[in-house]
């Protein structure tokens, strides 16, 4: 049995149990509760009235309890958390297209990365000539040079005297030689004047050993102090007068 059905039986238990009071004290109407009862109380010469009127405020107490803790059970249930309701299968569809179509629009909005920047630089065709490497590519250098020797006049010295060298300084390029055994040995030494002045035995070497440009005295003025001195040097060591201690390091024993 329920607790609905418990309070519906007790109830029916109290009317019953008041009318029989009524019955026998009359259908005078109370003044109140209270005062009914202590008419009742007072009019009732038989024992078993006044125990169905003790029995029948039992069933009243017992009835007020029921009906506050039915009372209570409806409130800490209206009080408690209900559980979401479940969506049907429509509407859980709806929102997941609802969703896809906020992501695409999203997708639409952002910038592709996939897309790669506009190349704003120039293609290769466009770029000038890079200068050529001298010491890689040296006769493409030469030709980029105004008034410089073509590949053909320098073969044409390589085979007159044997050997020809590069000699790139800052913003010049010097073409030379190195000296021959005989030539410096009959043609040089044998001039007493330039065995004896230093000077004089620089501005031979040079004249002969630099073939391309040839050295100005003029131009030689406007250039740097040392630049005699130092071709000369370089022209001297191509031509071997170095120091033995140099070659050593080269020797390998067998």
């Amino acid at each position: 049995m329920s607790w609905q059905d418990d309070i519906a039986r007790r109830q029916a238990e109290l009317q019953v149990s008041e009318g029989d009071i009524r019955s026998q004290a009359g259908d005078k109407p109370p003044l109140n509760p209270e005062q009914e009862v202590a008419d009742l109380m007072s009019a009732a010469g038989s024992p078993s009235l006044a125990n169905q009127i003790n029995t029948a405020e039992k069933v009243s107490d017992n009835t007020i309890g029921l009906d506050e803790a039915l009372q209570d059970a409806l409130q800490e249930h209206r009080s408690a958390p209900r559980a979401p309701a479940m969506r049907s299968k429509k509407d859980a569809m709806a929102e997941k297209k609802k969703l896809a179509k906020k992501k695409t629009a999203a997708k639409k909005a952002a910038p592709s990365e996939a897309t790669p920047p506009a190349n704003t630089e120039p293609e290769d065709s466009e770029l000038p000539d890079a200068p050529a490497d001298p010491g890689t590519d040296p006769f493409s250098f030469l030709s980029q040079l105004p008034g410089a020797p073509s590949r053909g006049q320098v073969d044409a010295w390589k085979r007159q005297w044997g050997g020809v060298y590069m000699l790139p300084i800052e913003d010049t390029v010097y073409l030379y030689r190195y000296l021959q055994y005989f030539e410096w040995e009959r043609e040089i030494l044998s001039q007493e004047e330039l065995v004896k002045d230093e000077n004089a035995l620089r501005e031979a070497v040079l004249t002969r050993a630099i073939l391309w440009p040839k050295l100005d005295p003029l131009q030689q003025n406007a250039r740097q102090a040392g630049l005699p001195r130092l071709m000369y040097e370089v022209v001297m060591r191509s031509s071997y007068f170095i120091d033995p201690g140099d070659a050593m390091m080269a020797v390998v024993k067998l």
